[in-house]
């Protein structure tokens, strides 16, 4: 969307209102805007509502004949929807993985289109609206951890560690931490302002360009055309080089700009480096050439960078043709630019059409970074979500949990429970004000919340376990990194995962078997052992074939007990977790081997029919 419908809304504007109407008719008959069409069949595949920003963009080029009540009434609809679980991040501020996967993603994707509504909303006179939608969009600055400087994942209130951001993982949408660290292209400032100031901003742009270390975790298609960790590739980079217009380095916007259209497009069979998107690689390259690029594509306004032809004439759906020249690049309009700096860094639709002639060319000058206000009227001081600052999760014997939010000013009022209980109403009752860290030594959930004078953030539950301290277990196979639920220890901590697999209890084995050790720290008399296991067919997660249990007394030399068959439908697309249980006749070992036999290869049947299998496992119950 980013670079090709920005384009069609000038080009083609007939098209471009057909597509509102169509948009507008499909919520009529089916209750929702379209996410991705694919083959006149509405596939709902992607993240985000991005229907909504292509509306607003043609709105404000001038496509204003179609029901804008009607249009504002979809939005908001799609916007207080349960779908991929909108309605919870409206209400919590964010999305954890506890909730929804690909957390951090869909956060900012969201957060982008309710600026669009808002902005949308805003046009229409619609101030109540605006403002909260405003508001909003600043929800991502919730996953923002100042202790990485990345958008982390949570699960619950705090954050999901060990953290990489190199790993492709279960938080992120095709990409990874560095991929989605800028994701926000409606609230720079406030980037800026949350990362510390334009010099670390700055830091972190240009680290994502220059690092040489390659990305981890899953292996993910559509992660091609690196530079650094900048992937260009997919959609979730295409506008950060574009970004350095807004640093203390702005003219490496024309240097990335550049190398990127010379080294990432040939005139070959395989010239464009990543996944064509229906048009969205050649686009970003057409804008690209011409030397600008829409950053955000619901704007209006359109970024500087590299033009990459002398000249070129743009002949727009109203007849008007805009005259580009470029004889090296950098001044736009006579006003001075170095390489990219900043004199002008944005080219406003309006005062294209108006006046026709572009004119880049160079000139050798210094010009200091200018300053810039927002186009928007955000609230200057929005109430954030607070989190776990520190704490362990799971411990042995106590640990203390501090909370912080993103605000310094901020207060936080806290209440402890058990963790059977699911939340209190007895706010001002039972909440006290938090001043110290928290101390805490049994099974409970802290409830807390964060307050100033514009207001008080959602309320946020985290629940801590007390790990048993009579057993250890090893795992002896290759954990699939993907999967680890934060280590061996997660197999006897007496959480069950749910069918939710991708919220992180769950431990991944990809084409191998499950082998672990549990040390009973003496000769103990077990009576049962059951592994919780989980089936999603569709994914490719299966259920093993045994449960072998073998015991020892010195840990070396192993005796089989028993082996036990399990018995599954395999053809059963029903996402499912079970109870596996094995009687072993009062066996009495301190050491207890367990083997879950992978399901191996799949199935002639099956989509994915001779690829290895997953096997998923939460935990590993002793009686």
């Amino acid at each position: 969307y980013r670079a090709y419908h920005p384009m069609m809304s000038i080009i083609d504007k007939k098209r471009t209102r057909d597509w509102i109407h169509t948009f507008l008719n499909q919520y009529k008959q089916g209750g929702m805007l379209p996410v991705w069409e694919l083959s006149a069949n509405e596939t709902y595949c992607m993240i985000g509502y991005h229907s909504v920003p292509m509306i607003v963009d043609a709105y404000k080029k001038g496509i204003k004949d179609f029901d804008t009540k009607l249009a504002l009434k979809a939005m908001l609809d799609y916007s207080k929807s349960a779908k991929y679980s909108i309605d919870k991040y409206a209400k919590q501020g964010y999305l954890s993985n506890d909730i929804e996967h690909e957390s951090v993603s869909k956060t900012m994707e969201y957060a982008y289109d309710d600026w669009c509504i808002a902005e949308f909303a805003s046009m229409l006179g619609e101030k109540k609206i605006s403002d909260e939608y405003y508001k909003r969009s600043l929800h991502y600055r919730n996953l923002y951890n100042p202790a990485t400087g990345f958008f982390q994942g949570k699960l619950q209130g705090a954050w999901y560690t060990p953290f990489d951001p190199k790993e492709i993982n279960g938080f992120y949408t095709e990409g990874n931490a560095w991929q989605y660290s800028l994701a926000a292209p409606h609230d720079i400032l406030g980037m800026t302002n949350i990362m510390g100031g334009s010099e670390k901003f700055t830091n972190h742009l240009e680290k994502m360009f220059t690092t040489t270390e390659k990305t981890t975790g899953r292996d993910q298609a559509d992660v091609t055309g690196l530079i650094g960790q900048y992937a260009h590739g997919n959609e979730p980079s295409h506008h950060m080089a574009y970004m350095f217009n807004y640093t203390s380095k702005p003219e490496l916007a024309a240097y990335y700009v550049n190398k990127i259209c010379k080294e990432f497009y040939k005139n070959k069979p395989d010239g464009l480096i990543g996944n064509e998107d229906c048009g969205q690689m050649s686009a970003w390259y057409v804008w690209s050439a011409l030397g600008m690029y829409p950053l955000n594509a619901a704007s209006n306004t359109f970024v500087v960078g590299s033009p990459q032809v002398k000249s070129a004439k743009v002949k727009l759906d109203n007849k008007t043709v805009v005259n580009i020249t470029a004889e090296g690049a950098y001044e736009l309009n006579k006003k001075t630019r170095v390489g990219g700096l900043i004199s002008q860094r944005e080219i406003r639709y309006h005062e294209m059409i108006e006046k026709k002639d572009i004119a880049f060319s160079q000139v050798k000058a210094d010009f200091p970074l200018i300053d810039f206000s927002l186009p928007y009227p955000f609230p200057a001081n929005i109430v954030t979500v607070p989190y776990i600052k520190k704490g362990d999760i799971k411990f042995e014997n106590q640990t203390m949990v501090e909370l912080a939010s993103t605000n310094d000013g901020d207060k936080i009022s806290y209440y402890i429970a058990p963790v059977a209980d699911k939340g209190v109403t007895e706010w001002h009752t039972k909440y006290l004000p938090y001043t110290n860290p928290i101390k805490i030594k049994t099974n409970s959930t802290i409830h807390f919340y964060a307050f100033n004078k514009n207001g008080s953030s959602a309320k946020v539950t985290q629940s801590f376990y007390k790990m048993p301290t009579d057993k250890k277990v090893t795992v002896l196979s290759k954990v699939n990194p993907m999967y680890t639920a934060n280590g061996s220890n997660a197999l006897i901590d007496g959480i069950k995962g749910t069918a939710n697999w991708q919220a992180g209890e769950w431990q991944s084995y990809y084409g191998n078997d499950m082998e672990a050790i549990i040390d009973l720290k003496k000769a103990n008399t077990t009576k049962q052992i059951t592994a919780t296991l989980l089936q999603d067919t569709r994914s490719w997660i299966m259920m093993p074939n045994q449960m072998i249990i073998a015991g020892s007394n010195d840990n070396e030399n192993f005796t089989t007990i028993t082996t036990q068959e399990i018995i599954s439908n395999d053809k059963d697309e029903t996402v499912h977790t079970k109870d596996v249980s094995v009687k072993l006749q009062n066996a009495k070992y301190r050491y207890l081997k367990i083997t879950l036999v992978n399901y191996g290869k799949l199935p002639d049947w099956h989509l994915g029919a001779g690829y290895d299998s997953h096997l998923f496992i939460s935990e590993l119950t002793v009686e």
